[in-house]
């Protein structure tokens, strides 16, 4: 059916009074596979269609002046301003005609008992001392007054979305259908997936090209509106989660409905076409401003701390690239890169184990981060430097299981350094004390106090290394389109002291020549970077959701 602007059967003259209505409908808008009810009115000009419900489907955000007289849409970068007093519509300033004076729905009356009732005459004192006495009337509950309509003509639709941005209109006043066709708009092929784990949800919708979006509040929801494309519309789905409840794909968003007291983040998209994904994560609403999953000096003072470990150091320069690139000194230049988005991204304290080409032993460096009570401990290398390596990408190890007693390396690292009187081991902040010192600091040698024995002090953490080490691998490999590899699990020396969530990353390969080696690239380390970023701010969010749950915050 070839669709075409609607024209109303006769214009209303400039000088004819209000538009008069004759009788209100219900009818139905629809675009594509896409049905929704729509209201509209009977003129004695023609249909007007009730312009809230058609924006809400098409886009755009609509905007009411005081007393609705003038009602401004904003969509695709346009500005549409109408109301009920003329027939003038500004397109971007530019002025047109309608061909019916747009209506307001004049204000609904009050229920009986909510009328204001006229104050009865003051008879004397002691009519004033009788009416003192009497009980006060309870309080009744607010009620919600229908919304007031603007209803336009057809033709002020096609001011607003014009067919040189792919819109049609037509109205069918027998049936009271308004049809709505979208030529030449690019259709965007939609997957689902959802993944709830430790009391938080994530979201992946993938499309097929880099979809244009924004996300709005929407019926104890979130809607993920596109602001160009269209999906193939799918029915409500119910889900069994803790977080999300239901689940819609129309043809311009996709309805997300939300548990009581969930919240969602700011999407991120990953991936390039033609498999783009936009994630969500979907955690309890925070009853604290830090997860437990902080230590109790971060919980006291809202500071999530971080210790990172760039491998190697000193004579120990690991692999090599093609052009003598070593090992040690890239990872501590990623390792300062990393610092600094952590800091700013997450408002974290980041610490290096080594500053410069220094030889830190293996014990030492969880002993660093065991000594500065971190929340985290990423130990940064480049493959094929383990012989467990798995290929030349990126990934991700956690301990596996807690090996046999180390031998200590000597005297020097086997120093005990006696408690405070508070308890703390050591000074009272060794990260204040790092910080002071600068880059140049050398490194201070620790030890891990004797509490529990140190071989076994990342047992209790082997649950949530493995969390960590998963969301890491899969941002990772998703921003930069590598295989995701399953976490792997090897005897590593450096991460068994660690009593904090602990992960050994293989950064990637050197390879063989400048083509093979893209960590030598900036704009690919940046991405690297940020996917890691997410990954851990995924990761406090995963545990803030679980510890709510802990405490029976539930819906």
């Amino acid at each position: 059916m070839t669709l075409a602007p609607f024209a109303a059967v006769w214009p209303q003259a400039d000088d004819e009074p209000e538009t008069e209505i004759l009788s209100h409908e219900e009818g139905l808008l629809v675009m594509g596979r896409q049905r929704e009810p729509l209201l509209w009115a009977r003129s004695s000009f023609g249909p007007l269609v009730a312009l809230a419900p058609v924006v809400e489907v098409l886009g755009g955000d609509l905007e009411i002046g005081p007393l609705g007289e003038a009602h401004t849409l904003r969509v695709a970068g346009r500005e549409v301003v109408l109301g009920p007093l003329g027939r003038i519509v500004l397109v971007d300033g530019e002025i047109h005609t309608l061909s019916i004076r747009p209506w307001l729905e004049p204000e609904p009356e009050l229920p009986e008992h909510l009328r204001p009732r006229d104050d009865e005459e003051d008879d004397g004192d002691a009519d004033s001392e009788s009416a003192g006495a009497e009980e006060p009337e309870p309080e009744l509950p607010p009620i919600e007054l229908p919304p007031r309509h603007l209803y336009v003509s057809v033709d002020a639709l096609v001011r607003a979305y014009p067919e040189e941005q792919g819109y049609r209109f037509d109205f069918d006043r027998r049936r009271g259908r308004l049809e709505v066709d979208r030529i030449g708009e690019r259709r965007l092929a939609v997957e689902v997936d959802r993944v709830h784990d430790l009391g938080a949800t994530t979201l992946v919708v993938t499309f097929s090209g880099r979809p244009r979006y924004r996300v709005d509040d929407y019926r104890g929801g979130v809607r993920l509106r596109l602001l160009s494309g269209v999906m193939e519309p799918r029915p409500r789905v119910r889900l069994n989660d803790p977080l999300v409840r239901w689940l819609e794909v129309r043809e311009r968003s996709i309805d997300i409905g939300l548990a009581p007291r969930a919240e969602a983040s700011e999407p991120y998209i990953l991936g390039r076409p033609p498999r783009v994904q936009l994630v969500m994560d979907i955690t309890r609403d925070r009853m604290r401003s830090t997860p437990r999953a902080l230590s109790r000096r971060a919980e006291e003072t809202g500071e999530f701390r971080i210790v990172l470990d760039p491998g190697h150091g000193g004579a120990d320069t690991g692999v090599s690239s093609f052009d003598g690139v070593t090992e040690k000194d890239l990872v501590l230049e990623i390792a300062r890169e990393l610092r600094s988005h952590l800091a700013s991204s997450l408002d974290a304290r980041v610490v290096l184990t080594r500053t410069d080409d220094a030889d830190v032993a293996l014990e030492n460096r969880t002993a660093v981060a065991n000594q500065r009570r971190a929340d985290l401990f990423l130990s940064l290398h480049v493959s094929p430097d383990s012989p467990w390596a798995a290929g030349d990408g990126f990934q991700a190890y956690v301990l596996d299981p807690p090996p046999a007693l180390f031998e200590t390396a000597g005297d020097e690292e086997d120093t005990e350094v006696e408690p405070s009187d508070d308890g703390d081991w050591g000074e009272e902040d060794a990260f204040d004390e790092l910080e002071a010192e600068g880059e140049d600091a050398q490194e201070i040698q620790v030890a891990v106090p004797a509490l529990e024995l140190w071989e076994r002090a990342q047992d209790s953490q082997l649950e949530r290394s493995r969390l960590l080490a998963r969301l890491i691998q899969s941002h990772v490999s998703d921003a930069l389109e590598q295989p995701n590899r399953r976490v792997s699990r090897a005897p590593l020396r450096v991460l068994t002291g660690a009593s904090m969530p602990a992960v050994l990353i293989e950064l990637g390969s050197l390879g063989a020549d400048e083509d093979e080696a893209p960590l030598l690239d900036q704009l690919y380390r940046r991405e690297l970077i940020e996917a890691i970023g997410r990954a851990i701010r995924l990761y406090c969010g995963v545990l803030a959701g679980a510890d709510s749950a802990a405490d029976g915050a539930g819906p």
